[in-house]
């Protein structure tokens, strides 16, 4: 048995009361015999009572404020470069420069991933007529999927690994700080961002990231359910508040397997994770995308 009368750190405090202690389950404990393989129940509650009756859980009022200060530096509203005279050659050498840097080759010039990029760059220095006129944005019957609009943001849906994932990470880290830019989070990440939360201070500061300027979600249905006390649709709820705030969203996500690439079925998983209401809303809040060719993953 470990030692009751030292207070226990918070990681191992998070684990211990991660395991629903006061209704233990069988899982539950397999799960302690392999993380404390020399704790007993009791002694686990025994070590999460000691650590909340000695450890402050709500934060003092000074160090709200500095917080609270701190994350104001951060998402307010900083002034931005205006790119001179953006067009689609100068946005392409900042991007294929950007590229190259990450991903240490330069962007693919086969046809596919020319195609593929084209949208995006369109999309980017504003040209609606040639936005419109490429392949990649996807019609039924003649008609647009979804109706192109710059008011919009863009939805990019494609094989694995196919280029979408480092695309937007080089737009990202081309186009930051300047009046077009975004931030970029794996669909994993912000889960692991709503999950390390504490207290209710905490889950408002994540929602203020989360509800603040433009945001690409990279990955989007290969999340792990979120649980935080307590388990939560995350990304049903984080999309229904950006859309009901206007913000631009970008999304990158995979065809559905075994579907031979059907978009419409690829679409209709995003009513199935998150329910119909945020799925009737994806063609009012995204341009449409389809990335085409084979994976560069080897």
């Amino acid at each position: 048995m470990e030692q009751i009368g030292k207070i226990i750190g918070r990681r191992k405090y998070d684990a211990l009361k991660a395991l629903g202690l006061d209704d233990p389950t069988e899982e539950t404990l397999r799960a302690m015999e392999l993380q404390f393989p020399n704790m007993s129940v009791a002694d686990g509650l025994k070590m999460i009572e000691e650590y909340e009756r000695e450890t402050p859980t709500e934060l003092s009022s000074e160090q709200k404020s500095k917080i609270i200060e701190y994350f104001d530096r951060i998402y307010e509203e900083q002034p931005q470069k205006e790119i001179p005279f953006l067009t689609k050659e100068i946005l392409w050498k900042r991007f294929s420069k950007a590229y190259l840097s990450m991903e240490g080759r330069k962007y693919s010039d086969n046809n596919d991933s020319l195609e593929n990029i084209k949208p995006l760059v369109h999309f980017f220095i504003g040209d609606m007529e040639n936005f419109t006129e490429c392949k990649r944005l996807p019609k039924k019957d003649g008609v647009f999927v979804s109706e192109p609009s710059f008011k919009k943001g863009f939805l990019i849906i494609g094989g694995y690994g196919n280029g979408k994932t480092s695309v937007m990470r080089a737009f990202e880290a081309c186009l930051k700080r300047t009046n077009i830019a975004f931030r970029m989070y794996s669909a994993n990440e912000v889960v692991d961002m709503y999950e390390s939360c504490q207290n209710a201070f905490d889950k408002d500061e994540f929602w203020r990231m989360m509800k603040t300027g433009a945001i690409c979600f990279d990955d989007l249905l290969t999340e792990r359910e979120a649980s935080n006390y307590g388990k939560v649709n995350l990304f049903k709820d984080i999309l229904e508040r950006r859309y009901e705030l206007g913000k631009r969203t970008y999304i990158t996500m995979n065809y559905q397997d075994g579907t031979n690439e059907n978009l419409e079925q690829g679409l209709m998983q995003i009513g199935v994770r998150y329910g119909s209401r945020v799925y009737d809303r994806i063609f009012s809040m995204f341009n449409i995308i389809e990335f085409k060719g084979k994976s560069f993953r080897k």
